[in-house]
């Protein structure tokens, strides 16, 4: 059973108040007020949108819950004396995810760090496995304490809808999986004493936490939980967490209706190799062909038996620089797309 403690962003004049829920002590307290200034919520970034939806700080108050004994115990939405590895927030249509596309980015907003250990945080994003998160997509470049400054006047706005203090990108960037699901979140190395945890909604405020936001217990490869299963195991909480996936999603159109699906390359322009990445719905025979501008065919790759998110790697280290075309074609479908190279 699981202990604890809440403390409140608060938008206007300070409050102090204790109540108890269940096993829980609910206290609000005087902080810098959130200043958050931006055009809206899914904010514009190369064609990019941040998703937002699952916690909008205009309609919950942002909250950060502590676990086990105040001081001691760590933090809900993070690390704490549990002995929790890993938190996740799951990312569907309902929450803004509207088709292939790929994920680039990563933000955090934490907002309580404790202790001195050597704690380690790598931002994850994993396919969903039939409600729980599944396979790893892709992992970031992990950070530590140092990379979170938890003043509140620290923190970026993202839109008029959030805000976060740190980011983690994805260089080649992790492909939005054919059932267009997947979990977002981090996971960490548990050392007793060192915490730190991002904001949440206020209690209550996200109804979908029971099939939308998890949790790792360890130790590995340990149990994935909702935050509220309804009985007195889990923390029995109603939050969504401060985490949000900055995504690319391609021009509607690119899709097609039988469903090959094109998730671009990468890098473009090419230097020395491109990566194509495409994600078809049952298993088929797969022929990349590239082209150069005059039409003459460069290169021909072909896989076998390939299903859902694949890429195929092309060393264009021998091309010449300019502009190709290439296509995706199994034995009914096609798509195309173009590339440049600048060795």
């Amino acid at each position: 059973m699981k202990k604890i403690y809440f403390f409140s962003v608060l938008m206007g004049l300070a409050s102090f108040s204790i109540g108890q829920k269940r096993i829980s002590t609910s206290q609000a307290v005087n902080v810098l007020p959130l200043e958050i200034s931006s055009s809206n919520g899914a904010v514009s970034r190369n064609a990019s949108d941040t998703l937002t939806l699952h916690l909008d700080f205009n309609s919950s108050t942002p909250t950060l819950i502590r676990s086990g004994t105040a001081g001691d115990g760590g933090f809900v939405g993070g690390s704490n004396s549990y002995g929790d590895i890993a938190k996740a927030q799951k990312f569907d249509a309902t929450y803004g995810v509207t088709g292939a596309g790929t994920i680039s980015e990563l933000l955090f907003w934490f907002g309580g760090k404790e202790g001195t250990g050597a704690q380690s945080f790598t931002p994850t994003i994993w396919a969903d496995n039939n409600g729980i998160p599944g396979a790893v997509l892709a992992t970031g470049t992990p950070f530590t304490h140092a990379d979170m400054d938890t003043n509140q006047l620290a923190a970026q706005p993202i839109g008029t809808r959030a805000a976060y203090n740190v980011s983690a990108a994805f260089p080649t960037g992790a492909l939005i999986p054919m059932d267009e699901i997947f979990w977002a979140g981090f996971t960490f190395n548990h050392i007793v004493g060192t915490y730190a945890g991002v904001w949440t909604s206020s209690d209550g405020d996200f109804t979908d936490a029971v099939t939308n936001t998890f949790e790792l217990w360890g130790p590995l490869p340990g149990d994935w939980m909702p935050f509220n299963d309804g009985t007195a195991n889990t923390w029995g909480i109603d939050v969504a967490l401060a985490i949000y996936p900055v995504v690319e999603f391609l021009p509607v159109g690119i899709k097609n209706n039988n469903g090959l699906a094109s998730h671009g390359v990468r890098p473009n322009p090419a230097m020395d190799k491109i990566t194509v990445m495409f994600s078809l719905p049952s298993t088929s025979n797969v022929t990349l062909e590239i082209t150069d501008i005059n039409g003459r065919i460069v290169e021909t790759l072909s896989v076998a038996n390939v299903s859902s998110t694949q890429s195929i790697e092309v060393n264009t280290s021998n091309y010449n620089n300019g502009i190709y075309f290439y296509s995706v074609k199994t034995n009914t479908e096609k798509i195309n797309g173009k590339f440049a190279v600048a060795n």
